[in-house]
């Protein structure tokens, strides 16, 4: 996840206020599940006041990380608790800021100082050093030391209880993350022993301090198989879409990013960013599972001579079919201009079949035992015909459109167009989800 990410590069446009979002339906009868991932903000659930749509939107989600140090109020704290749902408490696994080492009011509490004042051993410099893009200078543990694992992982503890959280989401979690300059010194003081396997040390110890606790880590896929394994869920970011890089156009004399959808092929591309990391899973998988985080910008239209901003239900779809063909669950957070509250995470789908995505020459496409997800392999119309592996009696629905496609004899004729986005005049690959209605 980005580092304060969502507090440093937004913009602030005169935009009139948010247009309605296009409405999707379930067929009637279509089962539904508790979807699986929600990225909140911490400050929200803080407040008393929370509206009843509000909380209800939250239970509807089994996993909600958090993005900072606020804790839930304790009406929110309960209402998640008894529906199921398992709230995460924001986490930078290699550090803290400058900023964060001055302040005095974080929630929880002054500890950034004490360990500064107190044991600058067990850092990895005693100065700041860069931080993660778009941080303030910041400092880096050395996880070499005993004494600094065991004093963290009661700091987590206590935050955890105090909170009513089930866990917390380690940001950041592995070498691939440190800048240059910490990850040198870190080689030049423990060349005998990798970050990750000392950073899956200090999950040891914190379940030996908190037994009850829940690990939720960012691309520790990336890293060591023992890092992986010391973990009860962790996530990919940014393999579907999202607006740190790509395109960017001119709105209201600022440069306004646009949601960018990573394409299939090519050497940074879906295919080649996701295969080792399903590879990975086969040596050595979390103890739960893996999901799949995107990010989308605000889809803008023109209308009555002003842009108005509605969610981008293509980058939804996109997002939702790149995680969907491996088997994986994701969330596309609006966090930079405005959430998806659709019925497609409650669509429960059922499990996959076959090994993998089929590889076809215009689309990627998996089968479900109650669905089919497709995705444009680029931005080019295709029509694909496609033999079903389950019974699905004789049409499909179109969860984006409403509309059914027949099926006869097993066969179904699939039409995908790609989408125009109206403020750069590109043409983007799109996916969707056909659900099998009897």
């Amino acid at each position: 996840m980005q580092r304060w990410s969502w507090g440093m590069v937004i913009m602030t446009l005169a935009f009139s206020p948010l247009a309605a979002a296009e409405t999707e339906c379930l067929p009637s009868g279509f089962p539904i599940r508790q979807a699986p991932l929600l990225l909140c903000r911490a400050q929200e659930l803080a407040q008393n006041d929370l509206s009843a749509e509000d909380l209800a939107w939250l239970t509807r989600f089994r996993l909600l990380v958090t993005n900072g140090y606020d804790y839930p109020s304790p009406a929110v704290a309960r209402a998640l608790r008894t529906n199921g749902c398992r709230l995460f408490r924001y986490f930078w696994a290699n550090g803290f800021t400058t900023n964060e080492a001055q302040s005095t009011s974080l929630p929880d509490g002054p500890w950034r100082q004490q360990l500064l004042r107190d044991h600058p051993e067990w850092l990895l410099a005693a100065e700041p050093l860069e931080g993660p893009p778009g941080t303030p200078p910041s400092y880096y543990y050395d996880f070499i030391s005993s004494e600094l694992m065991i004093f963290l992982s009661q700091q987590i503890a206590q935050t955890r209880t105090a909170g009513g959280y089930a866990g917390t989401f380690f940001d950041y979690a592995g070498v691939y993350a440190l800048p240059q300059r910490a990850a040198g010194l870190w080689r030049e003081k423990h060349p005998d022993l990798s970050y990750d396997q000392a950073l899956a040390r200090l999950l040891e110890v914190l379940r030996a301090v908190d037994r009850g606790t829940l690990i939720f880590t960012n691309q520790a896929v990336l890293g060591d198989p023992r890092l992986l394994t010391a973990v009860d869920y962790d996530m990919v970011e940014s393999y579907g879409t999202s607006f740190a890089w790509g395109p960017t156009v001119k709105l209201a004399g600022e440069d306004f990013p646009l949601t960018y959808r990573r394409p299939w092929d090519g050497p940074g591309g879906i295919k080649a960013m996701m295969t080792p990391v399903m590879e990975r899973l086969r040596t050595g998988p979390p103890r739960g599972e893996l999901l799949c985080l995107d990010y989308m910008r605000p889809a803008l239209t023109r209308r009555d001579g002003q842009w108005r901003p509605t969610v981008d239900l293509e980058a939804v779809y996109y997002s939702y079919c790149m995680a969907a063909l491996w088997g994986l669950n994701s969330y596309c957070s609006g966090w930079y201009g405005q959430e998806y509250r659709g019925p497609l995470y409650f669509a429960d789908l059922g499990r996959p079949l076959g090994d993998g995505p089929v590889e076809l020459e215009q689309v990627m496409l998996r089968e479900y035992e109650r669905g089919l997800v497709v995705l444009l392999r680029r931005a080019e119309a295709a029509e694909v015909r496609y033999r079903l592996q389950a019974n699905c009696g004789g049409q499909l629905w179109d969860l984006r459109t409403g509309r059914t496609l027949a099926v006869r004899e097993g066969m179904v004729t699939l039409r995908l167009r790609p989408t125009r986005v109206p403020l750069s005049d590109e043409m983007q690959p799109i996916g969707r989800v056909y659900l099998k209605s009897n």
